[in-house]
């Protein structure tokens, strides 16, 4: 009985775990984990490493041949929708050409080549104004009347005169005949002796005075046709007129005011309005001096209204005035627009990119 009893307990010692055993199993355990990570870290690092030192060495390499290489290609990623999944493509990246490049990007604003503050070349009393801000007008057009009642009169004081001069040719003229015929009895007479040789003196001069007095008459009859020329001229500066075609850009003057050629202030105006040919607009750019070499004739240009900075305006550059600011240190570039609409206005501002590289000045210059 005893016997078995010692012989069961020496088995559950047998099969019992000491605690002291298990806990040194433990940290063995962590201890090998700890070193697996620092292997696997290690490695990483090594591969990371590795791939650093080859992009680098093949950059020096490139840079030391001279050889320029062009940049990978982006890849963005698309889903595609048929078949639920992401796949990436290859984008080139996108690169202008040098003769496309801008080289430099300058403000400047939009003016007119040909612009008119039209005006009366007489003093006068504005009667009635035709025209208003944005209307289109052609040459020659009236576009104003000033109060014409003291021209029309001198006018037909002229007429007048004209009409009086040739009557009094008229009457000249038959006066002279009369004597050419009393000159011809006379001369017939004195043939036969019947009259003096003084009579036929007296009535030979008198043919001849009539003569210069038709003579007189006849210059009489131009001076009063020029004087009535002269009065319908001033008739006609009374209608103020377009002296070409274009559009008006103001109105400065009302029915009522006295306009004149020259400002005499007070209530005066010295002008009715201001028209501009639209045909001509075109961009003035103030260019420093340090960048003039980035400029050249006939080079292309892009102009951007400020109003619409995402409209483009091919243009080109005009002529470059051959004098500088000197308080400012720019030089003024002349732009011809090769394009234009309704949406370019005078002294509008823009934005102005001017594209070509620096050797085609260069090569401008020397041409």
């Amino acid at each position: 009985m005893n016997g078995s009893a010692k012989d069961r307990k020496a088995l559950l010692n047998e099969l019992r775990i000491e605690r002291g055993d298990r806990a040194g199993d433990d940290a063995v355990g962590r201890e090998a984990n700890a070193r697996r990570r620092g292997l696997f870290l290690g490695a990483l690092v090594l591969a990371i490493g590795s791939g650093v030192l080859f992009t680098n060495w093949g950059f020096v390499g490139t840079a030391a041949s001279g050889e320029i290489r062009e940049p990978a290609p982006r890849e963005s990623a698309s889903l595609d929708t048929d078949r639920g999944s992401a796949h990436s493509t290859s984008l080139p990246m996108a690169q202008a050409p040098a003769s496309q490049a801008t080289v430099l990007d300058a403000t400047g604003f939009v003016v007119a080549r040909r612009e008119a503050a039209v005006s009366a070349r007489i003093t006068g009393r504005l009667r009635s104004v035709f025209v208003e801000e944005g209307d289109h007008v052609q040459p020659g057009q009236v576009i104003a009347l000033l109060d014409d009642s003291v021209a029309q009169a001198e006018l037909a004081l002229a007429d007048s005169r004209l009409m009086s001069a040739r009557s009094r040719l008229r009457e000249l003229e038959i006066s002279v005949d009369h004597a050419g015929r009393r000159l011809g009895r006379s001369v017939e007479l004195a043939r036969r002796q019947l009259v003096s040789a003084e009579r036929l003196d007296d009535d030979r001069l008198a043919k001849e005075a009539l003569i210069a007095k038709l003579e007189s008459a006849r210059h009489e009859i131009e001076v009063a046709r020029r004087q009535r020329d002269v009065r319908a001229v001033q008739v006609a500066e009374t209608r103020i007129r377009a002296p070409f075609a274009g559009v008006v850009v103001d109105r400065s003057a009302h029915p009522g005011e006295v306009v004149s050629p020259m400002s005499a202030g007070g209530f005066t105006r010295s002008g009715i309005g201001t028209i501009v040919d639209m045909g001509s607009l075109e961009v003035e750019v103030d260019i420093n001096e340090a960048y003039l070499k980035r400029v050249f004739p006939d080079q292309p240009v892009r102009v951007s209204l400020n109003a619409w900075p995402g409209h483009a305006y091919e243009a080109r550059v005009i002529a470059i005035v051959p004098a500088a600011d000197r308080n400012r240190a720019t030089v003024r570039v002349r732009i011809g627009l090769l394009e234009r609409d309704d949406r370019v206005l005078p002294n509008m501002g823009v934005q102005v990119r001017f594209v070509g590289g620096v050797e085609n000045a260069g090569m401008s210059s020397t041409s």
